[in-house]
C-alpha cells in the first residue's frame, strides 16, 4: 500500500470488503493524528474477544471543511469509551493486523465487565520477544517499518528518575518513546506509579533501532475495580 492508504485509507466498496455479523468486540484504546493529506485520522482500536484478532476503526475527518466526501468514505460508529460491541453487520477491508473494519449494523452493551476484561488479558502478548517478533512480521509485509499496535502484560514495572519502563518475566524491557509522545508517556508513568497495571496498550516504533511503546491505554486495576484508562 502506499503512503496515502496507510495514513487515509482507500475508500473501498462495500462489496469489496468480508461481511462479518458474529464478533464480539472491546474497543481497547483511542487515538488521534493529522495526516499531510488535509485529514486528521481519528483511530479506534477492537478486539474479538472470541478470538484476540485486532482490528481499526478508521475515521478520516477534513482539517479543511471545503475537502469534498468521498462516495464510500465511513463516517464510524457511536458510543462512550470504552465499548463493547456485538455486531449485526460489519465490513473488514483485507491487510495485516489490525485489519480496518466498518461498524453498520452493531449493538453498544453496558461493560465491559470482569469476565469482558479476563478474555482481553488472555490475548495479551507476554514476552518482549514476541513484541520484536511482531514488529518485524507488520514491517515485513508492509515494506517500511509501521507503527505496530500491540497489547502486552509486563511481568513488573522499574522506575529511573521517575520514568517507568516494562519489564517481562525473562528481564526483557521495553522502554517508552518518550521523545514521540512526551505526555502520555508521562500519564503512564503516573498511573503505573500509583498501583497493578495489568495491560498496555500501545504502537511499538522503532526508535534509534531501539523498539519503544507509545502508549494509548493501560489496563488498571484500582479500589474502583479494572479499568481501561484512555492516554489520549
Amino acid at each position: 500500500p502506499g503512503v496515502y492508504e496507510l495514513l487515509v485509507g482507500r475508500d473501498a466498496a462495500l462489496d469489496e470488503l468480508e461481511v462479518r455479523d458474529d464478533l464480539t468486540l472491546l474497543e481497547v484504546a483511542r487515538n488521534s493524528a493529522r495526516t499531510p493529506f488535509g485529514y486528521r485520522r481519528d483511530e479506534r482500536f477492537l478486539v474479538d474477544l472470541a478470538t484476540g484478532a485486532r482490528f481499526l476503526e478508521m475515521v478520516p475527518v477534513p482539517i479543511d471543511g471545503a475537502l469534498p466526501a468521498l462516495p464510500n468514505r465511513y463516517g464510524g460508529s457511536v458510543g462512550p469509551f470504552p465499548r463493547l460491541i456485538r455486531t449485526d453487520l460489519a465490513g473488514v477491508e483485507p491487510g495485516p493486523s489490525p485489519q480496518r473494519i466498518r461498524l453498520l449494523q452493531y449493538r453498544v452493551d453496558p461493560g465491559p465487565q470482569h469476565d469482558d476484561l479476563r478474555r482481553l488479558a488472555a490475548t495479551a502478548t507476554r514476552d518482549v520477544a514476541a513484541l520484536y517478533a511482531e514488529f518485524a512480521a507488520l514491517a515485513g509485509t508492509l515494506g517500511v517499518a509501521w507503527p505496530c499496535l500491540v497489547i502486552f502484560a509486563p511481568a513488573r514495572v522499574v522506575f529511573r528518575d521517575g520514568d517507568a519502563s516494562l519489564v517481562d518475566a525473562a528481564d526483557a524491557v521495553l522502554p517508552f518513546a518518550r521523545t514521540v509522545a512526551p505526555e502520555t508517556c508521562a500519564a503512564a508513568d503516573r498511573f503505573l506509579g500509583r498501583g497493578k497495571v495489568e495491560l498496555v496498550v500501545g504502537h511499538l516504533l522503532l526508535l534509534r533501532r531501539t523498539l519503544a511503546l507509545s502508549p494509548l491505554a493501560l489496563l488498571s486495576d484500582s479500589p474502583r475495580g479494572e479499568r481501561i484508562l484512555r492516554l489520549r
